[in-house]
C-alpha cells in the first residue's frame, strides 16, 4: 500500500452498530497490521480508515507545532480531535477539544510524542474521500446494512 511505502501511519476507527458511539481505535503501521485488523471484522461493524492527509497536524510535538496550533480558533462547532500515535499495546488515546488553550495544554504534556490532530472531518462516515474511507462489514446474508453507529 502506497501509504506505508511513504512512511504514513493509518488511524482506523472500528464502530459497532447500535453501540452508542463506542469505538475501538487502532494505529496501523504496516500492511500486515491492516490485514489483521480488518480480517478480525465482525458483521455489522464499520471501519473508517484515516490516511495521513486527514490530519491537519501530524508529527512530533515541538514548539513549531505548538505555535501553529495555538493560532487555531476551536469551538463546539469547529473542534479538533487529537490522537497520541506512539506505539503501545493499548488503544491510542483520542481526545476531543473545543478550546485551543486546552489542546495546547494537552500537547505540552505530550512533549516529543508523536501525535496527529484532525479538524473538520466529522461526520466522516457520510462520504468517502482521499483522506477517509469508511466500509461496512456485511451481515450474515452478505448484505452491508449501515445502521445507527
Amino acid at each position: 500500500m502506497a501509504a506505508f511505502r511513504q512512511g504514513q501511519e493509518l488511524l482506523v476507527l472500528c464502530r459497532r452498530c447500535r453501540a452508542g458511539g463506542a469505538t475501538i481505535r487502532y494505529v496501523i503501521r504496516d500492511e500486515a497490521g491492516l490485514d489483521r485488523t480488518l480480517g478480525e471484522g465482525h458483521r455489522v461493524y464499520s471501519y473508517s480508515v484515516f490516511f495521513g492527509s486527514a490530519f491537519a497536524e501530524s508529527g512530533v510535538v515541538d514548539e513549531a507545532m505548538l505555535g501553529r496550533v495555538s493560532r487555531w480558533r476551536l469551538s463546539e462547532k469547529s473542534f479538533a480531535l487529537a490522537i497520541d500515535m506512539r506505539p503501545t499495546d493499548e488503544e491510542p488515546e483520542l481526545v476531543r477539544f473545543v478550546s485551543t488553550p486546552d489542546l495546547v495544554g494537552w500537547l505540552r504534556g505530550k512533549s516529543a510524542a508523536r501525535v496527529s490532530i484532525c479538524r473538520g472531518w466529522v461526520p466522516f462516515w457520510k462520504r468517502n474521500c482521499a483522506s477517509v474511507v469508511t466500509a461496512y462489514i456485511p451481515d450474515s446474508d452478505g448484505v452491508a446494512r449501515p445502521g445507527a453507529y
